[in-house]
């Protein structure tokens, strides 16, 4: 059930998506570094679409990615919500958007493009990234960003976030992917424990505009 929700949060953002101005589309890959984190939720996704042996192949090729710069998120976005909420300090995070390319790329092609994670779908850039050197994210779109991203992690509360790469990598177990399944508590190297929603983070300026997209998102019942 769950999977089927997060295929409609996904369907609902390309729809709002396509009303934006963005040059982002598929096979331009400038934007696509190693610091994408997902939910296990997103990665579950991901692997479910995959055969065997794509499954095998796909494991050996982020094995050899284990030692290259990532990366690793020290809190979720709800947590983040929660510590904003409560008046606290994030954590500092170390994050270098030279630490390309993209684990998952192969030449400038994302084998897992039609399942991509939310990371790589909400990234949208008014700007061509490879003209400028930087993305163009107009403020409203990551508000809505924002948004969807905590209702991704609210579905999956059970579940982590992390680096894709860790992410995935836990999700070849398959003791890991059967304790998902049973809705334990996952917990693993580099992973965080996801956070139900404590409160979304909407400027005001943003508040009424919203509300059509939050109506969309509360119809899927999440």
């Amino acid at each position: 059930m769950k999977l089927a929700v997060l295929e409609q949060l996904y369907k609902l953002y390309s729809e709002f998506v396509n009303t934006q101005e963005v040059c982002c589309k598929r096979f331009c890959a400038f934007c696509c570094t190693r610091n994408v984190t997902i939910t296990t939720l997103e990665g579950f996704y991901i692997v479910n679409q995959m055969s065997a042996k794509e499954k095998e192949d796909f494991f050996g090729f982020l094995d050899l990615d284990l030692s290259k710069d990532r990366y690793i998120p020290k809190i979720t976005i709800n947590q983040l919500a929660d510590c904003c909420r409560n008046g606290g300090t994030p954590p500092e995070e170390e994050i270098d958007p030279n630490w390309t390319p993209c684990s998952l790329l192969k030449g400038e092609e994302c084998p897992v493009y039609l399942f991509r994670p939310f990371g790589c779908r909400c990234l949208v850039s008014k700007v061509q990234c490879g003209e400028t050197g930087f993305a163009q994210i107009d403020p409203f779109i990551l508000t809505v960003n924002t948004i969807f991203q905590q209702y991704i992690e609210h579905i999956d509360s059970q579940g982590a976030t992390g680096n894709a790469v860790d992410i995935l990598r836990h999700l070849k177990s398959e003791e890991f992917r059967q304790d998902y399944q049973r809705n334990d508590v996952v917990t693993g190297k580099n992973l965080i424990s996801n956070l139900a929603i404590p409160c979304l983070m909407i400027p005001p300026e943003h508040r009424q505009k919203v509300k059509p997209i939050l109506t969309s998102i509360h119809r899927i019942r999440v």
